[in-house]
């Protein structure tokens, strides 16, 4: 498990998408030992400021930077 500083958990969570190019909540939220929903939160946090993430739930969705899902 890494750990991020609760000042920068946007840029841990943009790069840690970034090197696996597709991720799930839930390998986020192990990744760093924080919540679903604080993941689900983040994400929401980012895409108002900079509309960067797409996110699909259910069998085969992911969070994934949103270029990517055109």
């Amino acid at each position: 498990m890494k750990t991020f500083s609760r000042r920068l958990p946007y840029q841990a969570i943009l790069d840690f998408i970034a090197k696996k190019g597709k991720s799930t909540a839930r390998e986020i939220a192990t990744h760093f030992g924080i919540s679903m929903r604080s993941v689900y939160r983040y994400v929401e946090d980012i895409n108002e400021r900079i509309k960067t993430l797409f996110y699909k739930k259910g069998k085969g969705g992911g969070i994934y930077f949103a270029e990517e899902a055109l």
